[in-house]
């Protein structure tokens, strides 16, 4: 008998102990749930803040008629910056989703912030916690907009061989990942009109106006847009060249407009902009730059000399 109530007293304090356990590990996985719920939400709202303050940084870069602005951001965190450019819809519009390192980790919460009145130029994905940032208006023949130029500060570009005007426009950034002609170890070297068997990660043909990168060639009409090539990639370039046509050919409309107007009051040379908006209009991809630029270039000097200027 005692050997009987000693096991049955053995199996009450198994059952209440497991019992107690299995209680105690509901309560422990529903506290690590609601904890990395708020972690990921805590997360999430971080993301979008990034965001946000980004797209709020760039802001000055976008606005305003100055040739050339440069700033630096630092985020607060190691951050992994992913650009989305979509060229469909009226304007297109480009996204930026922005994660953050934490316990040498990144967060999973990204979180798209999109806008599409920006034409900002980098790869797909880049890291980093200090950004080099400047940016360029593009004149094609008229303003379109500021371009802006994103790069890691830690990314060193070493410009080889480039015209004086290049070197001191970019020399007068003050931006210490930019070298000319003596490039340091690990920098990307971009050579100007260089003979093929140089070693160059990026390569200008002027004659061309290409610009070759990762095996890749893209064409380009200015400064502004050789930039552009340079530090993006193929499909960001192609995607906001096409956005930025897209924008060329609205304000042609509004140009052609204003010619009507200037008519009503008087004036006898004005400008003929449907070749121009044709041209544009029918964008395919940077190939068919040089074409527009003859367009434009044509119609610059005629707006240059006319007694009723559009622009």
């Amino acid at each position: 008998m005692n050997t009987r109530r000693n096991k049955k007293g053995f199996l009450d304090i198994s059952f209440s102990w497991i019992f107690a356990f299995l209680v105690g590990a509901m309560i422990l996985v529903g506290a690590i749930y609601v904890v990395n719920k708020f972690t990921s939400v805590k997360d999430s709202q971080n993301s979008a803040e990034l965001g946000v303050a980004l797209k709020n940084l760039l802001t000055p870069l976008e606005t305003g008629v100055e040739g050339t602005k440069s700033i630096e951001i630092t985020l607060p965190v190691d951050s992994k910056i992913t650009h989305f450019c979509d060229s469909t819809d009226r304007f297109g519009k480009e996204t930026f989703s922005v994660k953050e390192k934490r316990n040498n980790k990144w967060t999973n919460s990204g979180v798209p912030i999109s806008f599409n009145n920006k034409y900002v130029f980098l790869p797909s994905t880049t890291e980093g916690k200090t950004f080099s940032v400047f940016s360029k208006t593009f004149d094609f023949p008229f303003n379109v907009a500021n371009l802006i130029y994103f790069t890691n500060s830690k990314e060193k570009y070493c410009f080889v061989g480039f015209p004086l005007e290049v070197k001191s426009e970019l020399k007068n950034l003050n931006q210490n990942n930019l070298e000319f002609n003596t490039c340091s170890n690990f920098s990307k070297k971009i050579c100007f009109d260089t003979p093929s068997n140089t070693n160059c990660e990026i390569k200008i043909d002027s004659s061309q106006k290409s610009v070759e990168k990762d095996g890749e060639k893209v064409y380009y009409e200015g400064n502004a847009l050789m930039y552009a090539a340079i530090f993006s990639d193929k499909n960001i370039y192609e995607c906001e060249t096409k956005r930025l046509m897209k924008r060329a050919d609205e304000l042609a409309k509004i140009y052609q407009e204003k010619t009507i107007s200037l008519v009503s009051k008087g004036c006898t040379s004005t400008l003929d902009l449907s070749s121009f908006k044709s041209e544009v209009s029918n964008f395919q991809d940077s190939a068919n730059l040089s074409l527009i630029e003859w367009e434009g270039q044509s119609l610059d000097e005629l707006n240059r000399y006319s007694d009723c200027k559009l622009w």
